[in-house]
């Protein structure tokens, strides 16, 4: 582990001034197996100590012990970009819900608010896509069709204007 860490600080101290140079931010995602939490991803960017190397903390790549807001508190000013991903439906009585992740996006998205995080959020559908019914259930192991992941980037994108909305409130309520 030290020495993958070790390496990947190298390398990107080599990179970044080109990076600068070209007006790159470069991000480090805690993407196993290269990188095994969001620890390991301040490790490297502390390491390598440069404005252009900034983190991508991935919520659904946090560890089962990583306290979601404490991992968001602790990246701070260094997180750069957001992406998330999952699969979503909606509930008999309108609400959209994700089933296909274990994930805490309320939590995640009030401690992004609440350290001033101004980036973007994307969704990346980044596993097999099987063919599902409206509830989720799997129908069968055959991939489904570019239609069904055209219909998850909705549902996705509705689903975190709901999240942002709740974690918005929340935060005024609190206050």
């Amino acid at each position: 582990r030290e020495q993958r860490l070790g390496l990947a600080v190298r390398a990107l101290k080599e990179l970044a001034p080109y990076a600068a140079d070209a007006g790159v931010t470069l991000a480090v995602q805690n993407h196993p197996p290269g990188v095994d939490g969001y620890k390991d991803v301040l490790a490297i960017i502390d390491g390598v100590s440069s404005p252009t190397v900034k983190a991508c903390i991935d919520l659904q790549n946090l560890q089962p012990t990583d306290d979601v807001r404490q991992a968001v508190l602790d990246t701070g000013a260094r997180q750069v970009h957001v992406h998330v991903n999952g699969e979503f439906r909606r509930t008999a009585n309108g609400r959209l819900e994700c089933y296909y992740a274990n994930a805490n996006f309320t939590t995640y998205m009030k401690a992004l608010f609440e350290v001033g995080y101004g980036g973007f959020v994307s969704f990346d559908f980044c596993h097999r896509c099987l063919q599902r019914d409206a509830q989720g259930n799997k129908l069968s192991d055959q991939l489904a069709g570019i239609e069904r992941i055209d219909e998850q980037v909705q549902l996705a994108r509705d689903f975190l204007e709901q999240t942002m909305a709740e974690a918005k409130a929340q935060r005024v309520a609190k206050s």
